[in-house]
């Protein structure tokens, strides 16, 4: 490497990206810009190891030039563990959370075309969630408030793009399909192709998440005898795409950056509380409603261009990093 490395970029703090970036630190004598995107204070897993893991990356902490939060939260978060405000940038976004809109845009794909693909026609009702099958992810509380649609809307249909589920959360999912009669109204492609997930964009109506906050998911996975911390995603990327293709979103307030990625009554409908009747109200509002719909839709669109684009992520981290000294 006949160059000399003058900064190394790295995203979390807890992650082996951020210990790779810290020996080319010392080996190149760069300055190393960490993009925190999260509250995480502590590994997956607890136990001693885990305990010393935690305080041997704090300490390493120190040796980061400069932070990034990408959100509200993650920017209280590392104020909270102490972080020099020198040390952080306090305005605009970085690297680590933005999208390529000109991807993912609703004008290149044909809304009729994309549900041929997968079997389905103009007349279904397309809720769609993607995401890892986890409890942090309260894909049961989707289930459930999809119960509550199909009731209301028989055409409707929940798209899945999820893998299978740890034990014993995959029994607990498959016991509560078949309880709530949701087999085949429920469908789930698994793993799909990057270069598809556009197109299965295109085809919904309506894009639902649901976390659970921390102590909501700490008692969840207790209740399945879950031995595991509980993290929550602070800006999930999916919402970005499903937002930057002009998607409707309903999801739950006050969980990491979500709050900033949905505007509530403007780009989508968040509820207060982990309520599947409030989350299934939503949908069917905006499944009834083509109007509203379409207004969060291209309002969503507009708010990723503006605050979560890629060109204007490049050039905010590039200010930041001209006041690195």
């Amino acid at each position: 490497m006949k160059d000399k490395v003058k900064v190394v970029i790295s995203w979390e703090l807890f992650s082996c990206p951020t210990l790779s970036a810290l020996l080319l630190k010392k080996v190149r004598d760069a300055k190393l810009v960490v993009s925190q995107t999260g509250c995480r204070s502590s590994p997956t897993f607890r136990g001693r190891a885990a305990e010393k893991c935690i305080q041997k990356m704090w300490d390493l902490s120190r040796e980061v030039d400069y932070f990034i939060p990408e959100s509200r939260k993650a920017l209280i978060f590392l104020l909270s563990k102490g972080i020099n405000p020198r040390k952080i940038a306090r305005t605009g976004r970085g690297i680590g959370v933005s999208i390529n809109t000109d991807l993912f845009n609703p004008k290149n794909y044909e809304k009729e075309k994309s549900r041929e693909k997968y079997g389905f026609t103009l007349d279904d009702r397309l809720i769609l969630f993607i995401g890892r099958c986890l409890p942090m992810k309260g894909v049961d509380i989707i289930l459930k408030a999809f119960r509550a649609v199909l009731s209301e809307l028989p055409r409707a249909r929940l798209v899945m793009v999820t893998g299978k589920a740890p034990q014993p959360y995959e029994v607990y999912l498959r016991k509560l399909e078949d309880d709530l009669h949701l087999r085949n109204k429920v469908i789930n492609l698994g793993f799909v192709a990057q270069e598809e997930i556009p197109i299965i964009y295109s085809m919904v109506d309506v894009f639902v998440t649901a976390f659970r906050n921390r102590l909501e998911g700490e008692a969840f996975h207790r209740s399945l005898g879950i031995e595991q911390t509980f993290w929550a995603d602070d800006v999930p990327n999916t919402i970005l795409e499903a937002s930057s293709m002009g998607l409707p979103i309903v999801g739950r307030a006050g969980i990491g950056g979500v709050d900033e990625i949905v505007v509530d009554r403007k780009t989508g409908l968040l509820a207060k509380s982990l309520n599947e009747q409030q989350i299934a109200d939503f949908i069917l509002k905006l499944l009834t409603d083509q109007s509203l719909a379409n207004k969060l839709g291209r309002r969503g669109r507009q708010h990723i261009i503006k605050h979560y684009g890629a060109r204007n992520a490049v050039k905010e981290t590039l200010r930041v990093l001209s006041n690195l000294k």
